[in-house]
């Protein structure tokens, strides 16, 4: 079984955050729909995995559910291709982004 999801986490660095509050002062300015972003707030709350800070929590799904080797990778090679592809604001706002993927096989 493979799993492929990805974690936000704020911008660590100056420019992204700085692109990030131009964003939500955008937003402010302009209405909500003027940068859409995330979930919508009905549909946020029934993620449970939503605000994970690393992809453990679902490798231990894999787990439970008796799958056996079960392995994380860091999908960085894909969050490269994918960010040279996006305009300027959209790589800055997806600064802390990270893809990852969860393996595991039934024993047997």
């Amino acid at each position: 079984m493979l799993a492929v999801d990805g974690l936000w986490r704020a911008p660590a660095r100056l420019v992204p955050r700085l692109a990030t509050g131009a964003e939500r002062i955008a937003r402010r300015v302009l209405g909500k729909d003027a940068a859409p972003r995330g979930y919508d707030p009905e549909v946020a709350e029934r993620l449970p995995l939503r605000d994970l800070a690393g992809p453990q929590p679902v490798r231990d799904l894999f787990v439970e559910a008796g799958l056996v080797e079960v392995g994380v990778e860091w999908l960085d090679a894909l969050d490269r291709v994918e960010r040279s592809a996006m305009p300027l604001r959209e790589r800055l706002r997806r600064d802390g982004h990270r893809r990852y993927l969860v393996r595991g096989r039934r024993s047997g």
